[in-house]
């Protein structure tokens, strides 16, 4: 599903309670992308501070990551719609 998500250039948001295991596994999503000769062009913060959070409602195309303590804060923002 992710590699699906990100050819279909979606928003893609990880969650994880490790800021390392969110750095791993999205620059690992990327690399998968690099081996089918692909290139993401679009909005990568592989761990996104919590002073960012509005970059979520970004309407472009993103592969971001968020510690899961900071899922309760998500639903503050309106302008999020689907991930």
């Amino acid at each position: 599903r992710l590699l699906s998500a990100l050819c279909s250039e979606r928003r893609v948001l990880l969650v994880s309670a490790s800021p390392t295991r969110l750095s791993v596994c999205a620059r690992s999503a990327i690399s998968m992308l690099a081996q089918g000769l692909m290139h993401w062009q679009h909005l990568f913060i592989p761990v996104l501070p919590p002073h960012l959070l509005q970059y979520l409602a970004a309407p472009v195309p993103y592969l971001m990551g968020i510690s899961a303590h900071l899922i309760p804060r998500i639903d503050a923002i309106p302008e999020i719609g689907e991930l």
